[in-house]
């Protein structure tokens, strides 16, 4: 993939969010449902332009049959419509209602972020040797159930993390430093 694909790629992923993010924080604090409109808007309108115009630089589709690069392009363009359709219509909830049930929900699952990025993998492989160790049958992974218990138990872990190994240590090195 060319390198203006790469760059373009993360703008999508990593700076769309970022972009979104900080407009809803300044519509939160400043208290103005029409900024975060306009805002959440035009991010919408920018992010459809780039991912539509982005087809054409990045080497997308890499498959040469017409049928397929048609496909694509639908694929991407669908997405992206789907994308601006949601945002604007979240874009249209008052956004003072939607910044105190949001930030419950933010501190909730940013507690959990950091906890469960260290703790996933050793408690996969550990799951991994267990069902080996006892000699159970690995096709239990195939099925969806196992990622949603997985996904209970990393989120019950990660919260556990949170409270009784992160938070401790934060508040020990700001009394610490400060």
């Amino acid at each position: 993939m060319p390198i203006a694909g790469i760059i373009g790629q993360c703008f999508f992923y990593f700076m769309s969010g970022s972009t979104a993010y900080m407009f809803f924080g300044l519509a939160c604090t400043l208290r103005l449902k029409n900024y975060l409109t306009i805002a959440v808007a035009s991010c919408a309108v920018a992010i459809f332009y780039l991912k539509t115009n982005h087809l054409y630089f990045d080497g997308i589709p890499l498959v040469s049959s017409n049928f397929a690069k048609f496909d694509s392009l639908m694929m991407h363009l669908g997405m992206s419509s789907a994308f601006c359709f949601c945002v604007l219509l979240a874009a249209t909830i008052d956004a003072s209602q939607l910044c105190v049930k949001a930030e419950k929900i933010f501190l909730f699952v940013g507690s959990l972020t950091y906890s469960t990025y260290l703790w996933h993998l050793p408690i996969q492989i550990a799951v991994i040797i267990g069902f080996d160790i006892f000699s159970l049958d690995r096709s239990f992974f195939n099925y969806p159930l196992a990622l949603v218990l997985f996904l209970f138990f990393m989120v019950a872990v990660g919260r556990l993390s949170f409270i009784y190994i992160e938070r401790p240590i934060q508040i020990k090195i700001r009394n610490y430093f400060l």
